[in-house]
């Protein structure tokens, strides 16, 4: 490599002397380390703390700063932010124990240069005050060669040289200009496949630059040409053979005398490769303590620890919201005989197994865990806030669960017959907020499970006798309706809608269940059960038949051409995606005026899918059909929103009009209901009016369309044909 001779004219001299400030709390190890830096002709001071290490910088030249990381007042981090903050060129060393190892981390993301342990050999400490003689040295070095126009090439290269870190000159297009020993040992290339190739082929092994190759890449040169400011940048550079190589760099920029455009950056490259995996071995160290702490090894389930952490979320959690929660407690019957006669390799594969299944059966939000043996808890959140409802969707998770574990088992990995019948006992206790404690809730899940085992196992059992009398008639209703859809045992009854002068205008048809032994039961009784299990669709669908179908009959009776039916429909079969067609049929089979149906909605039906209702309602619209929305002022309907809906009516929730004329509040939003409604030119239709005063009211305030007990109960079709 040919270099030139150095120019005549002498740089200043450079005063190696390296000042060094040790910041300790402990004075003997403070005065110990001052003592060994002295002996090897350092100037030292020494501090006891943050502030006198910041008094001690502004006052005396200091190029170095030793601190111990664990202080009484200020940590090592604190004082080594403040050093920074007032002086961004100091050179800080970090003294720490391994037990500190990630605060010391964190000291080197805060601008640390170093950091040692304790206790530290001499010879250590030495090398690394030394690199830092080096650094100030190299940075003493570009800002002589800023002010006097750059010294010349041959005493350049040999200061590089010089270095103990990798060191690299690089030119505005990337292309490496010089490089010292320390860059060629890192990279394990001469200068022949070096010099004049671009930085990121040698130091990445990458064709194009690294910042277009590594999503949210910081390159330090390349951010150096753009503002002429000292960068550092994290990198992962690569050997010749491929190898990585983790490292820090600093880019610094070469200016010419005239202190204009930067036409070089000098980067140094420090190999943090030994630290890099020291950190990542202590995570992944935590990670496994973690994991060993609160999962299961087996099974990979959450233990009891995590187990009651995440129950005492979901107490808090419950008494937030008022929804209940429920513990389940379930053991494998029979795995113990198979445990003990098949060995424990067979056990250990029924286990995971069940753990997967139980697993695939409960939400994300539930949580599966392991307590020991082939005991299992599973703990539900977010149940319903009635006590009815939540029995039942407990329930029904835990049929689930015994259903799922009921199904044989099946392996490869074992020798012989690796098919095994198993199943479960289930106990079940619900919760509401904090009114029991964990201890309780886990003795009566465990008692109920232990019940559930004395009633033949393979079932489930609440730990309330009341619970599991609900959940028993829950799941005889649900039987008995199953029954009555495949049997059709409903009926459809009407209830006349007047006007003031008791002229019939319309009707609505309201569902009944005609059951074989208690007669008729209202909609309140089975119609929740049919929309949570998915029964509501082949119901509304034989509503929406049977109503058509009689008012295709009644559509020859005189002076009835304006009469109108009213058909409810379900938020589950609005939206189900052949609802129109449906509709459409229908019309086509029984023949009706499209005019003559009117279908009402809910304002929840509504707001679920506001778009979707908006189509529908259009699309059905066209063919003729009309709209109500049902019991309004009960939900959360937006004027914004209503103006968007094809409605005709509104009805009137029959809940204002009970005590109309005893409270003012429902007075008042009656009459505002109706203000609003006849603004947007809908029509108004009160429902529930059962008295003169009432119907008086109503009829003051500008609503003409009546439907309640004071014309007429809904009826049979044959007893509704004598209104008229």
């Amino acid at each position: 490599m040919t270099t030139m001779q150095p120019a005549s004219k002498e740089l200043p001299p450079l005063d190696e002397q390296l000042y060094i400030l040790v910041v300790d709390d402990r004075r003997l190890d403070r005065e110990s380390l001052v003592e060994l830096l002295r002996a090897y002709d350092y100037q030292v001071t020494g501090v006891a703390d943050g502030d006198q290490a910041r008094e001690h910088v502004n006052t005396h030249r200091t190029d170095l700063v030793l601190v111990d990381m664990v202080m009484p007042q200020k940590d090592g981090i604190e004082v080594l932010r403040e050093l920074k903050l007032l002086h961004p060129e100091l050179e800080v060393i970090l003294i720490t124990a391994y037990a500190t190892l990630e605060k010391a981390v964190a000291g080197l993301r805060e601008g640390a240069y170093d950091f040692l342990t304790k206790p530290c050999p001499t010879d250590t400490l030495i090398a690394a005050v030394e690199r830092v003689r080096e650094k100030k040295k190299l940075q003493w070095i570009i800002e002589s060669a800023e002010e006097r126009l750059r010294r010349s090439e041959y005493f350049f290269h040999a200061i590089l040289e010089s270095l103990g870190e990798a060191v690299v000159v690089i030119g505005r297009d990337m292309r490496i200009i010089s490089a010292n020993q320390g860059y060629r040992h890192q990279t394990g290339r001469e200068d022949e496949e070096i010099i004049g190739r671009h930085c990121y082929e040698i130091s990445h092994g990458y064709s194009r630059p690294c910042w277009l190759e590594e999503e949210g890449c910081v390159c330090a040169v390349i951010r150096c040409f753009q503002d002429g400011s000292h960068h550092t940048a994290i990198h992962t550079h690569r050997d010749k053979e491929g190898n990585p190589i983790y490292v820090e760099t600093n880019a610094y920029p070469l200016r010419p005398g005239d202190g204009q455009m930067i036409y070089a950056a000098v980067e140094t490259i420090r190999d943090i490769t030994e630290l890099k995996l020291m950190e990542e071995e202590k995570q992944r160290k935590e990670v496994e303590v973690y994991r060993l702490a609160f999962y299961d090894p087996l099974t990979g389930l959450p233990n009891r620890r995590l187990l009651l952490d995440r129950l005492g979320q979901a107490f808090a959690a419950s008494e937030r919201t008022g929804q209940h929660g429920a513990l389940l407690f379930l053991d494998l019957d029979r795995f113990k005989n198979i445990n003990d006669t098949r060995g424990h390799q067979a056990g250990d594969l029924i286990l995971r197994e069940a753990a997967r299944r139980l697993r695939a059966t409960v939400r994300e939000d539930d949580t599966v865990s392991r307590q020991g043996g082939d005991e299992f808890v599973v703990l539900l959140q977010y149940l319903a806030t009635d006590d009815a409802t939540a029995i039942k969707q407990a329930g029904r998770v835990a049929e689930k669960i015994r259903l799922a574990l009921s199904k044989p088992f099946q392996f490869s990995e074992c020798q012989g017959d690796c098919r095994f019948h198993l199943s479960a006992s289930i106990g079940v206790t619900l919760f509401v907020g904090h009114q029991l404690s964990a201890e309780d809730l886990f003795k009566y899940a465990d008692t109920a499970m232990y019940q559930a085992k004395q009633a033949g196992r393979d079932t489930v059992r609440f730990h309330d006798p009341a619970m599991q009398q609900a959940l028993e008639e829950a799941e005889e209703l649900e039987r008995e309706l199953r029954r009555a859809i495949d049997e059709e045992h409903f009926a459809l009854h009407y209830q006349p809608q007047m006007d003031a002068h008791g002229r019939l205008l319309g009707a609505e048809a309201l569902l009944r269940w005609v059951h074989p032994e208690r007669g008729l039961i209202t909609p309140l009784a089975f119609i929740p059960l049919a929309e949570e299990n998915g029964m509501i669709l082949p119901i509304g669908s034989w509503v929406l038949h049977a109503a058509c179908a009689q008012l295709a009959a009644w559509s020859g009776r005189p002076g009835q051409e304006n009469f109108r039916l009213a058909v409810n429909v379900s938020p589950r079969q609005f939206h189900q995606p052949n609802f129109v067609g449906e509709v459409e049929e229908v019309i086509g089979s029984t023949g009706i005026d499209p005019r003559r149906l009117k279908l009402e909605l809910t304002e929840s039906l509504v707001l679920a899918d506001l778009n979707d209702t908006i189509v529908k309602m259009e699309q059905l619209r066209a063919l003729g059909v009309g709209f109500a929305m049902d019991d309004f002022g009960t939900g959360y309907s937006s004027l914004a929103k209503l103006k968007q809906l094809p409605l005709e009516q509104l009805k009137i929730d029959r809940a204002f009009i009970r005590d109309l004329e005893n409270d003012p509040q429902d007075a008042a939003i009656v009459e505002t209901i109706i203000a609003m409604g006849r603004t947007l030119g809908f029509e108004i239709v009160a429902e529930g009016v059962e008295n003169e005063q009432q119907l008086h009211f109503l009829q003051q305030h500008g609503c003409h369309m009546f439907q309640g007990y004071y014309f007429s109960p809904p009826v049979s079709a044959a007893k509704f044909e004598k209104f008229g």
